[in-house]
């Protein structure tokens, strides 16, 4: 606990840190607003591509869902411990706590794979060749599900699927941030800036001590380019990316829970299903409709009330009596 408070400050102090060093370095005199906008726009794109790559994992009956379950959970992000998130993503899991453990395991080591991966193969070029080998990372968790399917507890066709789902949002990732640090100013080589984006997210998020990576992320971009740009500028990079991805994140709460709150309304206005299907059962006397019915009596009372699962068929009776004209009987002449 100590830990997770020292290290939750420790990562404000870093946020205050860049801060003080982005202020030097951003100029709105100077800012592109056409590249604050492509940044924007790529974020956009690197936020929903995140909970798609859940949506791909998860066994939620519908992707919708899935979504407005992890958008809802990534606000938890930011309390000390960085455990919260997954904690509730995996309370929605409709599994025995193995298999909620599983999936949230399968979906950090990859989300965290394929940004290595990209981020490394990004910013090898012109720094350090190991960096590459970051491409191994998401084909070996494929061969680990596919030949290990019970230790993994996720099918290798969905987490496939979800490897392409974040190998698209750390794409668009990667390019807000060279989109952002082209409109500070100068900037150097796209792959380089977008490579050291990605790695500085992926440090960030396995770092436990920082809630949401504050300030981990940051420095770590910092740290990568220092021997490209100046640090002041390099910090207002880091920071007006931050800013582009906080909105896409909020964007997308923002859909989430407008959905839900009409999709609350709507259900709310809709008669119970029994009431829907007694209305739609068909309204004719005819023997066929009867299902075992005398004279007068219509067969779609006995159905409503099958159908409605009560199967109460004394008061169906009993109601198709009242409801039926009585039968005279009437000797022929």
């Amino acid at each position: 606990m100590v830990a997770r408070v020292v290290g939750a400050l420790g990562s404000l102090g870093l946020v205050g840190w860049i801060l003080v060093g982005a202020a030097k370095g951003i100029h709105p005199s100077r800012l592109d607003p056409g590249l604050l906008a492509a940044a924007l726009a790529c974020a956009l794109v690197a936020w929903p591509a995140l909970a798609a790559g859940w949506a791909c994992l998860s066994p939620n009956p519908t992707p919708s869902r899935a979504v407005g379950i992890w958008s809802q959970s990534q606000v938890l992000r930011y309390l000390p411990g960085k455990v919260w998130a997954q904690a509730a993503r995996a309370g929605s899991v409709p599994q025995k706590t193995t298999g909620k453990v599983q999936v949230v395991v399968v979906e950090a080591a990859a989300t965290v794979s394929m940004a290595v991966a990209i981020g490394g193969f990004l910013y090898a070029p012109g720094h350090n060749p190991i960096f590459a080998l970051g491409l191994v990372l998401p084909v070996g968790l494929l061969l680990v599900a596919w030949r290990l399917p019970r230790l993994v507890g996720v099918p290798a066709r969905r987490i496939a699927m979800a490897l392409g789902c974040y190998a698209v949002s750390w794409t668009a990732y990667g390019l807000a941030a060279v989109f952002a640090q082209a409109a500070i100013g100068p900037s150097i080589l796209p792959w380089t800036v977008a490579g050291a984006a990605v790695l500085g997210w992926a440090f960030g998020f396995v770092t436990l001590v920082a809630p949401g990576g504050l300030g981990l992320r940051e420095a770590a971009f910092v740290f990568l380019l220092a021997a490209a740009l100046p640090s002041h500028r390099l910090e207002a990079g880091a920071l007006v990316t931050r800013v582009a991805i906080t909105v896409a994140e909020l964007t997308l709460l923002t859909v989430v829970l407008v959905a839900a709150a009409l999709r609350r309304r709507r259900e709310a206005h809709e008669p119970p299903a029994a009431e829907r299907l007694a209305a739609s059962a068909p309204r004719t006397t005819g023997a066929r409709d009867q299902v075992g019915g005398g004279p007068g009596v219509p067969g779609n009372v006995l159905l409503a009330a099958d159908w409605s699962g009560e199967a109460d068929l004394e008061g169906a009776w009993r109601a198709a009596a009242l409801a039926s004209p009585p039968v005279l009987d009437v000797e022929p002449d």
